[in-house]
């Protein structure tokens, strides 16, 4: 997101939401749901899509440190413990990157 430049960008998004110029505007319609996305009450939610894709990049790299930060022991006490893959990413390790989740939300709503 950060390699392209802020008015490319805009002009994509712009391309995207564009009622009958947009992709996904004509296959929401195909599914019988009309959405406007610049309407009053849905223009919020295209506000966050565009951020929450802005800052994806930077997000990924907090997260990554944050589970980076996760001692190996503990994980090693999980799989000793019987926990599988998904057991131990809900339990485990979404846990320990709380503080982290909630500095990206942070991050993300401050913009």
């Amino acid at each position: 997101p950060h390699a392209v430049p802020g008015l490319i960008a805009s002009l994509i998004w712009l391309y995207l939401y564009t009622p009958g110029l947009s992709p996904v505007t004509d296959a929401l319609d195909a599914f019988g749901a009309h959405w406007n996305f610049f309407g009053e009450d849905e223009a919020i939610f295209s506000v966050v899509n565009i951020s929450a894709w802005q800052w994806t990049g930077y997000n990924m790299i907090i997260f990554y440190a944050g589970l980076q930060a996760v001692p190996r022991e503990v994980l090693e006490a999980a799989t000793v413990d019987g926990a599988g893959a998904l057991r131990t990413a809900l339990q485990v390790k979404i846990p320990m990157i709380r503080p982290t989740v909630v500095l990206t939300l942070l991050f993300t709503c401050v913009g």
